[in-house]
């Protein structure tokens, strides 16, 4: 709501929309058990990034994704989980420690996406928007 407000306001005083945007992505790749490819994976330096942390994840079970905003935890962040065999994407928002849960339903690989755009600093500076992605493929559930 904050940033539809901002744009209106924008919009009315006749400015044009300018952006500036980077995008960040991450990609995870696990082997072995849940267990054996578990790890709390750290943020890699990046403005804006998601990660897996704890065990690795497993198809049907329950995975905690970690967003962190120049290294700090990304809180109220919104997070689209994407998957070929879904109709739709799964939302999720992060909470106050950057952390969101969620169990993964179907096989195959997964990309989870996110977005966050902060207003212009001034009248007629640009916005800056921040894309981040995260693609893994977790492991098979246990027969």
């Amino acid at each position: 709501p904050a940033v539809r407000a901002t744009w209106a306001a924008q919009q009315a005083a006749g400015q044009p929309w300018r952006e500036v945007y980077s995008k960040h992505a991450r990609l995870e790749r696990y082997a072995g058990t849940p267990a054996t490819a578990a790890g709390d994976r750290a943020p890699a330096g990046m403005p804006l990034e998601v990660a897996v942390v704890g065990e690795a994840p497993v198809v049907g079970a329950p995975v905690t994704l970690q967003a962190w905003r120049a290294g700090q935890p990304a809180t109220g962040l919104a997070l689209q989980l994407l998957n070929d065999g879904a109709p739709a994407g799964l939302w999720v928002r992060t909470d106050d420690q950057g952390q969101a849960r969620v169990r993964l339903p179907l096989p195959g690989p997964w990309l989870v996406r996110g977005t966050e755009l902060t207003p212009p600093a001034r009248p007629g500076a640009p916005w800056i928007g921040r894309f981040v992605t995260l693609a893994f493929e977790p492991l098979a559930a246990a027969p």
